[in-house]
Formats: C-alpha cells, sequence, structure tokens
C-alpha cells in the first residue's frame, strides 16, 4: 500500500456474517490475537488480523519518517489493506466492519471511525486511546525518540534490552499483574512467548518512528464526529494507558459506553479479569450485533 508491506491473517475465512479487524498493539503484532482472544468474536462474522504498518513482519517505506505517521495515514493503510485482503478471500469489501483495537490497535480504531467512517460498523477499544502521550516506560521511550542522535541510540540500545528475554517478560509481567493467589493463565504466557518472538523481529527505525510521532497525535477533539456505537473498556490500574484516555473517549462520543475494570486490572483486562472482560464484550455484541 504506497509502498507500505502489510501483513494480515483471517480466522475463519468464508464464515458469513459482519466482517471484523483486529488490531494489536505498539509492541505487539500478528501473534496477538491468539485463539482465546478471537474466540467471542467469531460467531459474528469473518475475522481478520492485520498489523499495524511497520511493524514486524510488516514494513515502512524506505524514506518513511515521523511527520508521515498520522493519525489519517494509519487509518487509511489499515482501510486499504483491509479491503484488498477482503477482495482476495472472496468476501464483500464493501460492507462496514467492526474494528477491535488493542492499546494503539485501540486507538487506530478510533482513528478509521474518523477518517474512514463509511467502513466502520463500530468500534471495541481495549485499554485504547485518543491522545498518544503514555505513561511509565513508554514515555520514557517516547522521550528518547525525539531527541537527536545520543537519544535515538538509547533508544534502539532500550528497544534490544527489551527483546532480552527475562526483561521483556518482566515488562510482560508488569503490564498485567496477576491478582495475588492466582497464577498466570496458559494463555498469556504463550501469548509473551509469541511476542517475544515477533519483538525480537521488529526494526528499530520503525518503533522509533512511532514512539516519536505518538505523543504529537490527538484525535480527540474529532470523536464526536463518530456516529457508530463503540465500547471503551480499560483496566483501572494500566500503567501504559491511564483508564481517563477511555473516559475521555467514551465522554466524547455520543452512542460509546465506558467500562473499567476494577482490582488493579493493568494493561491486558482479557487475562487480568477475564470473566469481567469477556461478559462486558459479549453483552455489547449482543445488544449492537446480534443476528
Amino acid at each position: 500500500m504506497d509502498g507500505h508491506t502489510l501483513v494480515a491473517r483471517t480466522y475463519n475465512p468464508g464464515a458469513p456474517g459482519l466482517p471484523i479487524l483486529l488490531l494489536h498493539g505498539v509492541m505487539s503484532s500478528l501473534p496477538f490475537w491468539e485463539p482465546q482472544l478471537v474466540e467471542p468474536f467469531l460467531p459474528y462474522g469473518p475475522c481478520t488480523a492485520i498489523t499495524l504498518p511497520g511493524h514486524f513482519p510488516a514494513a515502512f517505506p524506505p524514506h518513511f519518517g515521523p511527520s508521515d505517521l498520522t493519525a489519517g495515514c494509519i487509518a487509511a493503510l489499515l482501510h486499504a489493506a483491509f479491503q484488498t485482503h477482503s477482495r482476495q478471500q472472496g468476501m464483500a469489501d464493501n460492507r462496514p466492519a467492526l474494528i477491535v483495537g488493542h492499546s494503539t490497535g485501540g486507538f487506530a480504531a478510533l482513528a478509521l471511525a474518523v477518517y474512514c467512517p463509511q467502513a466502520v460498523a463500530g468500534v471495541i477499544s481495549i485499554a485504547g486511546f485518543a491522545q498518544g502521550r503514555w505513561s511509565g516506560w513508554l514515555r520514557l521511550f517516547q522521550w528518547l525518540a525525539r531527541r537527536e542522535r545520543l537519544g535515538r541510540a538509547a533508544f534502539s540500545a532500550l528497544l534490544f534490552l527489551g527483546s532480552l528475554r527475562p526483561l521483556f517478560r518482566a515488562s510482560a509481567a508488569y503490564h498485567t499483574p496477576i491478582p495475588r493467589g492466582r497464577r498466570t493463565p496458559r494463555e498469556l504466557e504463550d501469548l509473551i512467548e509469541a511476542n517475544f518472538q515477533a519483538f525480537r523481529g521488529f526494526d528499530a527505525r520503525a518503533m522509533q518512528i512511532y514512539f516519536a510521532a505518538m505523543s504529537d497525535i490527538n484525535i480527540l477533539p474529532q470523536l464526536p464526529a463518530i456516529r457508530v456505537p463503540v465500547l471503551a473498556l480499560c483496566g483501572d490500574a494500566d500503567p501504559a494507558v491511564p483508564p481517563v484516555q477511555s473516559e475521555r473517549i467514551a465522554a466524547a462520543i455520543p452512542r460509546a459506553e465506558l467500562v473499567v475494570l476494577r482490582g488493579g486490572v493493568g494493561h491486558m483486562p482479557f487475562y487480568a479479569a477475564e470473566a469481567a472482560y469477556r461478559a462486558a464484550v459479549d453483552g455489547w455484541l449482543r445488544k449492537h450485533f446480534a443476528q
């Protein structure tokens, strides 16, 4: 797409119903959408995951830079990629889709609803945001990515350290605290390992572009134009994307509903509060898209 390479995976090709587009976060890739996370959406229609632009195994064009990465650019690329993939799979490419995104994928889902409204039937934003200034150690990454040569070198060094398995797992544990007394779900262990393998393939320059560009992105003023139903779901103790981001999303969009999962729930509420997450998603889907 315009020099970009994107990668897609369809989980139930040929299924009837509502097209569903699944979008991962900034430190993830296609392996993020493992079977347990996709399962709630399978009864509603064909589910397709597409990489965010620049995320391994996807790639930016050679001369693409932070100033090129805008909300409109992300939305246009994902829309074009989804249409192309739908045609290749023999699916109707003119039917509005449900867009489901986690973290930066939640932001991208909202951007699609803003810039490509004709293509969107609804949005589920999981730990998503409209303003791209993050918290915790992600904020440090953003600061370094915007500095001159030494800052960018430090960013690349930290990214390399993050590709070491013990540090990657420690970061995952920090962002997804499991309540005391509970074992880490096997599905989360598998997801961490799959994302670790993808993370090791990430291009440092592409990640620097994201971290440098996202802190300037703010689509909050455009959210009131979204007319489709939106579910803004988050944990109450998310260290990367504070719950106030979901609160602002829900307050700005006329047909939005806010669900905050409480009890120390972090950045991946589908594991830390699995039953409450599933109840919220299932209830919202039945309300708006029951066949």
